[in-house]
């Protein structure tokens, strides 16, 4: 069901959201707020038709029951008006709840609810998603809160699951069903991992767990037949305190991983090996500087690393000999709320999303520095409260 609001209603609950958002960030991911909000696009299409001209890409996010479409416009950075489809149910996802085919022809959606993946065809030329036959795959009942992953060749993907470990999919190249790898789950040892994400290489697989008294990070190499996996030498990877490693991210190159520690608002890093997949830390945290650590993300250049804060996205420089992180000139950039954050397949945009609107950037690619591309895109119904956002480019 959507629920219309008026603008003042809209007014009141913005001001209640956002004079409640120094709030702990743990009680904000994991108690549900009430509301689920859906957005509204705004700006200019690419194209007078409304379709997407060469090159385009689309801009899924996930809402209450719902995934909204944009198409973006490659050249401005510009949404569409939304389209909306009947999704899975989020409400319950800490993490990533959706990622896309790398070729661009499936979207995947995780049920946080029913414990299921929802799989959606994507026109090439509208963005509109139409279910695929199966729709939606049981996962199992291993309680999934946590995130999912799609390796770079979209043959496997991987869930993170809160007492089993990691559970494995080959995914059909000509329908997009999926199918349990034998022996999935993989455990990681360390009881529930939350964040999942795949090496650029498609080599490997890296998990975050909350242990205790510790955090530890997992690594597994990826079986590129079967796509089962295998703990590789020297996991888990302790740290020594327990930050909430929910948020992680691989670098282009594939050579470092990155954890967002949610209680104290730095990144951890490790090297990886590119023969064994084995990590080394990088040694203490970075600091990022903000309060309250919601999401992070490496442009697809492998240059720079973006973190999200409550109010305010840090930029963030990559070295390229030993991954560690500088701050970019004029950063942090100011946001309303931003509680995830991606950057465009092509490297040109970020966009930070919150229950109420879409603000977006452009990127300099030599600076990193972010420059806002206009007035956010603002929301008219109540949407999730931590949206998930996803790109396909057009092949």
């Amino acid at each position: 069901m959507t629920v219309e609001l008026t603008k003042d209603e809209l007014g009141a609950l913005r001001e209640q959201y956002m004079k409640g958002k120094n709030l702990c960030l743990p009680a904000m991911i994991f108690l549900p707020l009430i509301l689920a909000w859906t957005l509204c696009g705004c700006g200019s299409g690419p194209s007078k038709d409304g379709l997407p001209a060469a090159n385009a890409e689309f801009l899924y996010v996930t809402a209450d029951k719902q995934i909204l479409g944009f198409v973006v416009d490659t050249s401005t950075g510009a949404l569409s008006s939304p389209t909306a489809t009947p999704g899975p149910d989020t409400s319950r996802g800490i993490t990533a709840t959706l990622v896309a085919d790398p070729a661009g022809r499936f979207l995947f959606g995780l049920d946080t609810v029913s414990d299921a993946i929802v799989v959606f065809y994507v026109n090439a030329s509208t963005g509109v998603l139409t279910p695929v036959s199966g729709s939606p795959f049981p996962i199992g009942p291993f309680g999934v809160v946590g995130g999912m992953a799609i390796d770079p060749t979209g043959g496997f993907l991987y869930v993170a699951t809160i007492s089993d470990g990691v559970a494995a999919f080959t995914v059909n190249g000509s329908t997009g069903a999926v199918s349990s790898v034998a022996e999935s789950p993989f455990a990681d040892l360390n009881g529930g991992p939350f964040g999942v994400v795949a090496s650029p290489s498609g080599r490997f697989v890296y998990t975050s767990d909350i242990s205790n008294p510790t955090s530890v990070v997992t690594g597994f190499a990826i079986d590129s037949n079967s796509g089962a996996l295998t703990e590789v030498a020297g996991s888990p990877s302790p740290m020594s305190f327990n930050a909430f490693p929910f948020f992680t991210s691989v670098d282009a190159s594939g050579k470092f991983f990155y954890a967002g520690l949610l209680t104290k608002d730095s990144l951890a890093a490790w090297s990886i090996d590119q023969t064994t997949g084995r990590l080394t830390s990088s040694g203490s945290p970075f600091t990022v500087g903000g309060t309250g650590l919601t999401s992070l993300v490496a442009d697809p250049a492998g240059e720079f690393m973006y973190v999200a804060e409550t109010d305010e996205i840090f930029g963030l420089k990559i070295d390229p000999a030993d991954g560690a992180l500088a701050p970019v000139s004029t950063s942090p950039f100011a946001v309303a709320v931003a509680e995830q954050v991606a950057v465009d397949p092509f490297g040109k945009f970020l966009y930070a999303a919150n229950p109420f609107e879409i603000t977006g950037f452009s990127i300099d690619p030599s600076t990193g520095a972010l420059t806002a591309l206009g007035p956010p895109v603002s929301t008219t119904v109540p949407i999730t409260p931590r949206p998930t956002l996803a790109f396909v480019k057009v092949q």
